[in-house]
């Protein structure tokens, strides 16, 4: 277990960002930012992966095994992203990644994945590299509203040039996929997310009943008692705790933090997190909270009761917020 990889996936805006960075801070992880990501260049893979949400078994796994041996080893592909520093912001981080690679394998540390969009290959990378998973679940109103709020979720054709991925877990909701597909503008922001949300969570279901080895992490447990969660999940991955590593989570989560991240930066992780997995119910409105909870009511309840719809201290829900408003 010392040196297998770490993967920390779930579906986007769900904390992966947070639980990654907070499972480095004892020293002993290395994070490696979204190598599935097909479109973050400079990056891990060098060569653009074909498509969002890229669906690895051992049945097509010829084509990236070679790609992912040397993510696993830590080997950032340098002359291959020399193509992708087109300006001074990309250079950094060309020289920030390229740097820690060097570094990681000189400490020997473990990588660890943050990327939702490795959550369909999370069983390969399990059989493949004995990588261990943390999946992370977020309210679907939760996530609904942040990617809302940030125009994201239009991506959906990539899935429907993935016949294996829809074939053998994306089936049920493969009309609905297809003719997002076709018109992207078909649905608004809601219904897409409701799409979205209830594909990726019938598949996190699954693997929850298929892989009770991995860790199932609920966003709002995490941001509730980040102390307690990450305490455990060092635990688990073999992690050293110690009190550096509970005083930097607890700075990242402190209530003196914002409750929320700002549009133009929307992976800002020092928050006060118990406000921050809250924030939908001031974001969305009544009625569009009504919408997901009736448009994800086969699902939610594996994972949330009826009283995790409730807005805190019985608060009614506000108006959906503007573009510029803060968000979890």
């Amino acid at each position: 277990m010392a040196h297998h990889p770490i993967l920390v996936t779930g579906s986007t805006r769900s904390g992966t960002t947070w639980v990654g960075r907070m499972l480095c801070a004892s020293g002993e992880a290395g994070y490696l930012n979204e190598p599935f990501n097909p479109i973050y260049h400079p990056g891990w893979v060098a060569d653009p992966l074909p498509s969002w949400h890229l669906y690895v078994t051992n049945e097509n796994e010829a084509a990236y095994r070679e790609i992912f041996d040397r993510v696993v080893r830590l080997r950032y592909p340098i002359a291959g992203n020399l193509r992708y520093v087109r300006d001074t912001r990309l250079a950094a981080r060309f020289v920030r990644d390229a740097g820690r690679s060097v570094l990681y394998r000189w400490r020997g540390v473990r990588p660890l994945f943050k990327d939702p969009f490795a959550v369909f290959s999370a069983p390969w990378l399990e059989e493949r590299y004995a990588t261990q998973i943390v999946v992370m679940v977020r309210h679907p109103a939760g996530v609904i509203s942040s990617v809302k709020r940030l125009g994201w979720g239009r991506g959906l054709g990539a899935w429907t040039r993935q016949p294996l991925l829809m074939r053998e877990l994306l089936a049920p909701y493969a009309d609905g996929i297809e003719a997002l597909a076709r018109d992207p503008d078909g649905m608004d922001a809601v219904d897409r997310g409701i799409l979205v949300w209830n594909a990726i969570y019938s598949v996190v279901r699954r693997y929850r009943d298929e892989h009770p080895g991995w860790r199932f992490v609920r966003y709002e447990d995490a941001a509730g008692s980040p102390a307690e969660t990450f305490r455990m999940l060092y635990g688990w991955l073999g992690l050293r705790w110690d009190d550096g590593v509970g005083d930097r989570i607890r700075s990242y989560s402190d209530a003196s933090n914002p409750a929320g991240t700002d549009a133009s930066d929307p992976h800002r992780i020092k928050l006060n997190s118990r406000a921050a997995s809250g924030t939908w119910h001031q974001r969305l409105t009544a009625g569009e909270i009504e919408r997901i909870r009736e448009g994800t009511r086969d699902l939610w309840p594996a994972f949330y009761s009826p009283a995790d719809w409730d807005a805190p201290d019985g608060e009614p829900p506000g108006p959906a917020a503007s573009a510029g408003a803060p968000a979890g």
